[in-house]
């Protein structure tokens, strides 16, 4: 309890709040010397202290007047700049004003909730606010939307602020499922496994859950799901405010939460799991088609939504067993909607846009808009006249285009798609294009119109498939019924206009009305037969409205909150209300907060609706006959506002938020809801299926009744706010089968700037929303309750300690009443309402002030503990002597193990440091040697080259030497058988030269037995024969020679192929030996692969047994390494410059014996050459003697010595031929063998290099010099 020594200490009573004009209230501090307002706060501070001592209350300071004014000083809270949108102060921090304390409530400053630091505190829940005012709330909401934290509860209400921004992690998937995992699934958590149970504490202590849960809009659809799922009651939450205040991201925030949360609890089979993706996805694609149909751009949001909609979540729940939550999975939803605004369509203000789907159709691709109409192609903004001038293109950061795509995809999620998606755009391409069909006055006659824009009006027929006449006669004129005759009536432009507007408003409505039926249709749950649905329903409505003009919609939407707020005070201050009324306990007044007489205005017998309703009907009737008739009915409620200087056609109504001034000039007009029987007719014979099904059900609908006094000729439908009436109360009648919960959404700003708290705007607000009043009632009303029994028997085990015992004729309210004085006598509240009690009890319950029974239930508890403690410890101490016993047991054994295993990896790190350096000396140690060897073979090599070449150059000379002994040996047998062939042919021309001497004797005898005629034809016969036989001479000597030559052409190709025979049984032998070596190659090397896998396998576990030895000795070996990598590279330097020398000579040495090679090789070619030359020329004698041989041959002898001579001079040439042929084959060989000699040398200097600079390549592979490397 508060004393005076409390006030004096207690600096904080200084910090208060001040009014402004421009602020609202501002922040300030009491003057240090103004001590006339110090003494009247400290004697309302001691008179309202109730003392048990009479004695002391007299002690006390008797009460003082209140001061007529108060000095204080301004102060700048903190981020006063940033965190305040109103640009003009009249003030300056700081400086010193005087207060007049009559303009505050009972002549008191409100105070500010401060630290004792100065500094403001913000709360969670502003029920717990220690001083609850205006101030207070403003600046609670202020400070935590500074901080980024735009929820904030009033008891069960919560109030969303909108941030302008996105905060990272706000909504993020883990954070929903750590307020289910806190508020829905908490009282399960028994039946979880151990890592379940840490998963959520994980989650848990990462969102930082240490002291309750922060506000948010998660925890509204977590409880309202709770309540489905556990407590079988269907549930719904009503999300209000003004335009921008984030109403639809809420909804839609909202209905994510919720649809979600059922289908992530558990694991579903993979086609139940996929079915119900798909109906969470349809659920949720509705939110972009009726944002893209039902939202627009305005003044104060470029996202407002231009309706009201009322969503149904249909959910499958599970029965109730008693054991964990009840499954709860979503299968369908219904969506009503409510008050669109059609007059949108038709005209906007400046700055605002058209519905977005306009400027979506326009903005699409040029390909899309040909498919839907030809017309649409290359059209722009400007080529419609209903969407209006704008430079914004682009909506949340998205542009127009891709805004499209998703309203398509979105479209096609409920079933619209190809060609009824066509048909939908088409429709919507129809309300673009009547706002471009021009009327003007007709030049004849002033009293009709006509059409100026033919062009557009074809395109309007085609669009429609409605005959361009048919269009003229319904825009330009009217048919009205007289008895039995129907006569037609032209209409001015000014009425044409209407027509054509009202036609566009009318077919825009079907559109929409169209597509609340497709989804419907497409996600409403199946109707199974005896079987209900629970659901959760969210209602997105337009907050309390008043303007500077109050139109027909700022009245609709204003009752609409109107009801909304009775049902509100009905959830939470009606019943309350009565309960403790029945109970005998007293309350506060609720009529701040519950205001039946509006309601009465507006739907009472002779209220607001009949009476607008029959101005409707009556002829003549204008808006000052309404208000008049309106305030003259009325004007026994006090909530009608009559003001005798007010114009005729207003008029104000006392809501529960404000006093509201309406304009009712456009009333009549916007309640009839009327369009013309030509319009729905000429609408009705449209090709469109959605123009003309929708305007076919408004005439079978029976909406073409004309009421009495009506204009005949006009369809009239149930007036908008009779039929708004009708919708709310069926609303109201869903609403209240279900728990409804409540969200309050404030616009901080109009400038949409993050952080910021325009004062003025949010003042408004809370008043509109009704926060004050409910945070005055939540601080008054007790929330907890027990029965006197129950409350008696759960606090017995508190009592008894104290001995206080129940005497036989106490009653159970003053025992239970007794005990809770004692028991709470130490529990203390904040000063904060009028009802400062800790608990109060009724007739047949005990009620406790929020706060107080958890503090009974912490001593009850502690009581518990403290019986059980006793028990718990000595249990305690044997359980835990017995694990200390054991863990020190195995603590020891731990130890010696890891001891031994520290020693024995040190000593493996050391032995292999040795093993490293020895490997890495014998590796340099067996390199050099490895080096040297191969210097030495390549010498060797070298060397056997060499000795081979001299070798066989010895020979060739030698060969060349006997060759020229044997021709010079055939030479002189040549010459001897041509002395012997020259004997022959010279007896041979003796023997001819006899033959032509007798042959000559023989002529002349001839010629001398011509004269005689002696012997004659004997003579003649033996001239005849010798000639015969010289001719057959020759003859056997040609067929010799050609029987020889032909024998010799023979013998060489005899010889040709008994060489390549040869030849081929040698390679068919190498290849085969070749063949098997490989297969014997193949398998040593598949053995080898064997043992090289089976190693490599050991190698592994080796490496990884060892892995950690070497990561510890790494440091050491690197070390070691870099002293004999430095001595390595000093040897490798040394070894570079000596291999270099030794290149260089070699290749002087090889450039030499090239040389040398090339000139002997020329040489023996020259040799060869001139050997076949001098061969050629002897034959070329031996062929010319030996046909003078022939010629002169006269015996049998010669012609056989001649031919012998002959076959052994060719078999002579043959031979040199054939030692010619294998001299040039060899010395091609050898010119081959050191071609590939000089290759392998290179290549083994390059391998052997270890400073080449170039990248080792594979084994067996090439250089670019086509080296094979070794």
């Amino acid at each position: 309890m508060a004393s005076r020594f409390d006030w004096e200490d207690d600096k904080r009573s200084a910090f208060v709040y001040i009014k402004d004009v421009n602020f609202g209230w501002i922040p300030a501090r009491i003057a240090e010397d103004d001590s006339n307002y110090t003494s009247f706060r400290r004697s309302k501070v001691i008179a309202e202290t109730k003392f048990e001592d009479a004695d002391e209350v007299a002690d006390e300071e008797a009460a003082i007047e209140a001061p007529g004014t108060v000095k204080v000083i301004t102060q700048e809270p903190v981020a006063w700049s940033e965190s305040t949108s109103t640009a003009k102060r009249k003030f300056e921090f700081g400086e010193t004003v005087e207060v007049v304390l009559k303009d505050y409530k009972d002549c008191e400053l409100p105070m500010q909730n401060v630290a004792a630091s100065g500094l403001l505190e913000h709360q969670p829940d502003m029920s717990d606010l220690a001083f609850l005012h205006e101030a207070a709330v403003l600046y609670n909401l202020k400070e935590r939307h500074r901080l980024g934290m735009p929820y904030t509860k009033v008891s069960e209400i919560l109030v969303a602020m909108n941030p302008f921004r996105w905060i990272d992690g706000l909504y993020s998937k883990e954070l929903l499922m750590a307020y289910a995992s806190m508020i829905i699934w908490r009282d399960s958590e028994e039946n979880m496994s151990e890592n379940e149970k840490a998963k959520r504490e994980s989650i848990k202590l990462r969102n930082g859950f240490f002291g309750g849960l922060e506000p948010h809009v998660f925890e509204t659809s977590c409880k309202a799901y709770k309540g489905l799922a556990v407590d079988g009651v269907n549930q719904s939450i009503l999300v209000s405010g003004e335009s921008g205040a984030g109403k639809t991201e809420t909804v839609k925030i909202l209905m994510s939460n919720l649809a979600n949360i059922g289908q992530n609890r558990d694991a579903e089979p993979q086609d139940l799991k996929s079915k119900s993706d798909d109906i969470v996805d349809e659920v949720l694609s509705s939110n972009f088609i009726f944002e893209a149909f039902g939202n627009a751009k305005t003044v104060r949001n470029d996202n407002s939504s231009r309706f009201s909609k009322f969503t149904q979540l249909q959910y499958d729940v599970e029965e109730n067993m008693g054991v964990g939550v009840p499954s709860c999975k979503l299968v369908g939803s219904f969506t009503q909607t409510y008050v669109l605004e059609k007059s949108r369509v038709v005209e906007h203000s400046f700055k605002e846009r058209n519905f977005h789907i306009f400027y979506q159709l326009i903005q699409a691709d040029d390909e899309y808009k040909s498919l839907i109409w030809d017309g649409l192609s290359d059209s722009t903004i400007d080529s419609f006249k209903y969407v209006g001038y704008t430079n914004v293109d682009t909506i949340g950061g998205t542009h127009d285009s891709e805004k499209a795509e998703e309203t398509v995809k979105a479209l096609a999620e409920v079933g619209i798609v190809d060609e009824k998606l066509r048909v939908l755009m088409r429709a919507v391409c129809c309300v673009l294009q009547l706002g471009n069909i021009a009327l003007e006055q007709d030049p004849d006659d002033a009293d009709k119109s006509v059409i100026t824009s033919l062009e557009e009006l074809e395109k309007l027929s085609e669009l429609m498939g409605i005959p361009s006449d048919s269009i003229t006669e319904a825009l330009t004129s009217r048919s009205v019924k007289a008895r039995n005759e129907v006569f037609t009536v032209p209409l001015k432009k000014e009425d044409a206009i209407y027509s054509r507007d009202a036609l566009a408003k009318g077919i825009y409505a079907n559109i929409f009305d169209y597509l609340v039926e497709q989804v419907n249709e497409a996600t409403r749950a199946p109707d199974i037969e005896d079987k209900s649905f629970g659901t959760i329903s969210l209602l997105d409505i337009f907050g309390f409205e008043h303007f500077d003009v109050n139109r027909f919609e700022q009245l609709c939407i204003n009752y609409a909150n109107e009801k909304l707020q009775l049902k509100y005070t009905q959830d939470n201050f009606r019943v309350v209300k009565e309960e403790y009324e029945s109970e005998g306990i007293e309350l506060i007044d609720f009529t701040g907060v519950d205001n039946p007489e509006v309601l009465d205005l507006m739907e009472s017998k002779l209220g607001l609706i009949v009476v607008l309703n029959e101005e409707c009907v009556r002829p003549n009737a204008t808006p000052n006959t309404f208000v008049k008739k309106l305030k003259r009915i009325n004007r026994r409620l006090g909530c009608l506002v009559q003001e005798r200087l007010a114009p005729p056609e207003e008029f104000g109504i006392k809501h529960y938020a404000a006093d509201v001034t309406y304009d009712a000039r456009n009333f009549i007009v916007r309640n009839k809801d009327a369009l013309a029987d030509d319009l729905v007719t000429c609408a009705a014979q449209s090709t469109n299926m959605v123009i003309s099904q929708q305007s076919k059900k408004l005439i079978a609908g029976g909406k073409g009744k004309t009421f009495k006094g009506q204009q005949r000729g006009w369809l009239v439908a149930a007036t908008v706010l009779g039929k708004f009436q009708t919708q709310l109360k069926q609303l109201m009648g869903i609403l209240e089968k279900t728990k409804t919960r409540y969200v309050r959404c404030i616009k901080p700003n109009s400038s949409f700037t993050p952080g910021a708290t325009d004062h003025g705007e949010t003042l408004v607000q809370l008043k509109s929303a009704g926060l004050v009043a409910a945070l005055a009632v939540s601080r008054e009303y007790f929330p907890n309750r027990l029965p006197h029994d129950a409350a008696i028997q759960r606090f017995m085990p508190l009592v008894r300690p104290m001995g206080l015992l129940r005497s036989e004729a106490e009653s159970d309210k003053s025992y239970i009443e007794r005990i809770l004085q004692e028991l709470l006598k130490d529990f203390k509240i904040k000063k904060r309402g009028i009802d400062n009690r800790i608990f109060a009890c009724g007739k047949t319950r005990v009620y406790f002030r929020g706060g107080s029974l958890e503090y009974l239930e912490t001593e009850r508890q502690r009581v518990f503990t403290g019986s059980s403690i006793c028990l718990q410890s000595f249990a305690r101490y044997v359980i835990w002597r017995c694990r200390f016993c054991a863990w020190k047991k195995s603590a020891i054994k731990v130890q010696s193990m890891v001891r031994c295993q520290k020693h024995r990896k040190a000593f493996l790190l050391k032995r292999n440091a040795c093993i490293s350096i020895q490997t890495a000396v014998r590796v340099m140690v067996a390199r050099m040697e490895f080096i040297r060897l191969r210097r030495d073979r390549a010498a060797r090599r070298i060397q056997s080259r060499w000795r081979c070449k001299t070798t066989m150059w010895d020979f060739f000379s030698m060969m060349d030497a006997a060759k020229t002994i044997q021709r010079f040996f055939r030479n002189r047998l040549a010459k001897e058988d041509l002395t012997a062939a020259m004997a022959v042919v010279v007896e041979d021309a003796r023997h001819q030269k006899k033959i032509e001497t007798v042959l000559g004797d023989i002529e002349k005898y001839i010629d001398q037995s011509k004269e005689n005629n002696e012997d004659q034809d004997i003579l003649e016969r033996s001239a005849e024969s010798l000639n015969f036989a010289q001719k057959q001479l020759y003859s056997l000597r040609a067929k010799s020679d050609m029987l020889r030559s032909e024998n010799m052409v023979l013998n060489e190709k005899l010889m040709e192929q008994t060489k390549n025979a040869t030849n081929s049984n040698m390679r068919t032998s190498a290849l085969r030996l070749d063949s098997e070596a490989l297969q014997r190659k193949a398998e040593k090397l598949q053995k080898l692969l064997e043992e090289e896998k089976k190693k490599n396998s050991d190698y592994k576990k080796q490496n990884k047994a060892m892995s950690l030895t070497l990561l510890e000795a790494s440091k050491k070996i690197n070390e070691d390494k870099e002293k004999i990598a430095t001595q390595h590279d000093l040897e490798l330097q040394s070894l570079k410059g000596e291999v270099e020398a030794k290149d260089a000579a070699h290749a002087k040495e090889i450039a030499e014996l090239t040389r040398k090679f090339e000139a002997k090789l020329d040489a023996a070619n020259n040799e060869i050459a001139d050997l076949k030359k001098s061969i050629d020329d002897d034959y070329d004698d031996f062929t010319v003697v030996r046909e003078a041989l022939f010629d002169n041959a006269g015996t049998t002898r010669n012609r056989a010595s001649i031919t012998a001579d002959s076959g052994e001079l060719g078999a002579l040439r043959d031979e040199v031929m054939q030692m010619k042929m294998e001299y040039e084959q060899n010395a091609m060989d050898q010119e081959a063998k050191f071609a590939e000699w000089k290759r392998n040398y290179k290549c083994q200097v390059c391998a052997n290099n270890p400073n080449n600079p170039k990248p080792r390549k594979k084994k067996g592979g090439k250089d670019k010099d086509g080296c094979t490397i070794m």
